[in-house]
């Protein structure tokens, strides 16, 4: 799954944050990936990737990229960047605990790029969404194999853990169809940070499909989708 340039919006007015996005899927769920970002060093880029199993790598380095740690409760660290989009509290009630508590929070306009400042310890977590399956690919398998934890808010609107779209697969027009279609937000980061962070969010009572459609549609434009076929 390619996702050429993740953050069009940002790329065509000239800003850095924008990711070009490489995944490899067997039987949906993503076993290699690779990111590109823009970088100020000598090279001008970046370049993350990982194997199922065998970490994630920067590029022409030998040490492996590691997820920021977690502090000893799990609640996010002040002064340590992070994301979550400006509507979350219309999805969710923010529990005691992470009130004021979200850490420095940046939204950068990429999916791809948060995910990739998760994988690389730049940022210590990310709520990301919704948005399309080649804006997930690449960095959930990034973020994993670099000792993060991944989850999904399923159709109870609670957070579970979250490998990929192997559920149902097979070889055919039908499942290549729900790849396409397929939206979701994820939250990712070190697995004592995310399991903080999705406990004290709670699904609000006053949530309802109408809503879930307009945030839904908001996050469309914000992360475009043009037709892309899975690889």
């Amino acid at each position: 799954i390619v996702d050429p340039v993740d953050g069009t919006t940002n790329f065509v007015n000239s800003s850095v944050v924008h990711v070009v996005s490489v995944a490899a899927l067997f039987r949906g769920v993503p076993v290699a990936a690779a990111m590109w970002i823009p970088w100020p060093n000598n090279d001008g880029f970046l370049v993350m990737h990982a194997r199922s199993g065998n970490g994630t790598w920067m590029d022409g380095s030998h040490d492996r990229v590691r997820v920021h740690p977690a502090s000893d409760s799990g609640a996010p660290v002040p002064g340590v960047l992070s994301a979550s989009p400006g509507w979350l509290r219309r999805m969710f009630d923010v529990r005691e605990p992470l009130k004021g508590n979200f850490g420095e929070n940046r939204i950068g306009g990429s999916a791809c790029y948060e995910q990739f400042m998760v994988a690389k310890g730049s940022m210590q977590y990310s709520i990301t969404g919704f948005a399309r399956t080649w804006d997930f690919a690449a960095g959930i398998l990034l973020v994993k194999e670099a000792g993060g934890k991944v989850l999904a808010v399923n159709s109870n609107r609670n957070f579970e853990e979250f490998g990929g779209w192997g559920q149902n697969y097979a070889n055919d027009p039908a499942t290549y169809g729900r790849l396409r279609k397929w939206r979701g937000l994820l939250l990712l980061g070190a697995p004592a940070t995310v399991e903080f962070v999705a406990a004290n969010l709670k699904p609000r009572n006053s949530w309802n499909a109408g809503l879930l459609g307009r945030v839904r549609s908001a996050a469309g434009r914000l992360f475009p989708s043009p037709r892309r076929r899975p690889g």
